[in-house]
């Protein structure tokens, strides 16, 4: 009896043994992992890029990016960003909410009203804006919902001019109050949804198959001014390459003739 007690012993401290050392080895690989994907660089880009933050009313974070063949510098404030030239790279956080709405008129250099109620100062909404109005010949737009009338007003401005604007959304959000799909539709612009219990979630937008803006941020009023949001605008080819693939497919998957009720 004393014999099996002592083997049963010997083999469940062997067991926790192993245990003990399979966790240990479990940990070391969870943090070279971490290190690496800490140190990993895009091995499209040989840039590096050092950032510095400053201390004022507003957030803001300056960010250099060097490279052997481009540099550009790019300033990122609490809702604040601005397009670049395709030939340097560009990384654009936007920040929301705003404490108040962009002075559309403003924008365009033509607001002469000393009591305009709306912002003249620069707003996430406000740089959303101009990075849209920079469109030349297309703009995929890919969002869950859309029902602010400024950024629908954009895209049929844009559509009126020439550029081709094609829509994805839920198909459960167009039905939503305030939803701009019938504005879309009115103007003549393609619109496209799904019919599924499942959410066409995604909240990504191209301009010219060039530059990509993604985030939490739904076309909302309240995710302008109420909700904490981010946007991330970029150029980087390796990053638009996918959401350019995921809007040709999601278009051709909800065009009517492959939609059943």
């Amino acid at each position: 009896m004393w014999k099996s007690v002592i083997i049963l012993s010997v083999t469940s401290l062997a067991a926790v043994e192993l245990i003990y050392y399979s966790i240990h080895w479990l940990i070391k690989q969870k943090a070279q992992h971490s290190n690496w994907l800490l140190n990993w660089k895009d091995p499209a880009s040989t840039s590096t890029r050092t950032c510095s933050s400053t201390s004022s009313s507003t957030s803001t974070r300056t960010c250099s990016s060097t490279s052997s063949s481009t540099s550009s510098t790019g300033t990122t404030t609490s809702g604040s960003a601005s397009a670049s030239g395709t030939a340097s790279a560009m990384y654009k956080v936007l920040i929301f909410p705003d404490e108040s709405v962009v002075c559309k008129n403003h924008l365009s250099g033509s607001c002469h009203n000393k009591q305009c109620r709306f912002s003249h100062d620069r707003t996430a909404l406000g740089d959303l804006i101009e990075v849209i109005r920079g469109t030349k010949k297309t703009i995929d737009v890919c969002v869950f919902t859309i029902s602010c009338r400024d950024l629908a007003q954009e895209l049929v401005n844009l559509h009126e001019n020439g550029v081709v604007v094609r829509i994805i959304t839920d198909g459960e959000s167009i039905n939503a109050m305030g939803s701009q799909i019938g504005t879309f539709r009115s103007a003549g612009i393609q619109v496209r949804h799904n019919r599924s219990s499942f959410f066409m979630h995604h909240k990504f937008v191209l301009i010219d198959n060039a530059v990509v803006i993604n985030g939490s941020f739904n076309w909302t009023m309240q995710a302008v001014t109420g909700n904490h949001e981010n946007l991330l605008i970029t150029n980087n080819m390796n990053i638009c390459n996918p959401y350019e693939e995921e809007f040709t497919k999601l278009w051709a998957l909800y065009a009517p003739i492959n939609l059943t009720n």
